[in-house]
């Protein structure tokens, strides 16, 4: 319960994500904020409106990574999640494999920089692809320009 204004509200009184009045413990008011946030940036990102009501599109999938159980919420589906889970799970494997008693944020940050590593470099073979498949595509408009120049009537 918090006192508010004299008189004793049951936290389930208060409506959900509003901030406690003045009497709340700094901890109860950061926490309805921080609910009161994370309720507004779900209704902007993972909401499709329907005449006049809002429907979350998210899935919620239960994930294991690293003996650690999660819960995630994505807008992709089931067996994707679970992928991605299962790839992160088996970088985090391979750091144990060469660091056995490293610590869990310590294999994190390896894991999350192997994984960043791996997409920095597809990253920069895509763009040598782009980069290259232009150049000829840029050659074959070329050639094809003057083709055309040759055999237009004059």
């Amino acid at each position: 319960m918090t006192r508010a204004g004299g008189s004793w509200i049951p936290r389930t009184a208060r409506s959900p994500g509003t901030v406690p009045p003045s009497g709340g413990s700094a901890r109860e008011r950061r926490s309805a904020r921080l609910r009161a946030a994370g309720a507004r940036r779900n209704h902007d990102a993972g909401s499709l409106r329907r005449g006049g009501s809002v429907m979350d599109t998210k899935n919620v999938v239960q994930v294991q990574i690293f003996g650690h159980s999660y819960t995630i919420r994505g807008e992709a589906d089931q067996e994707y999640i679970l992928g991605v889970a299962a790839y992160v799970d088996r970088k985090m494997r391979e750091i144990t494999e060469k660091l056995p008693v490293a610590s869990l944020s310590k294999v994190a940050i390896l894991a999350s920089l192997n994984i960043a590593d791996e997409l920095f470099k597809e990253r920069a073979q895509r763009d040598a692809q782009q980069q290259a498949l232009g150049t000829r595509a840029a050659r074959l408009n070329a050639v094809l320009g003057e083709l055309l120049e040759e055999r237009a009537p004059r």
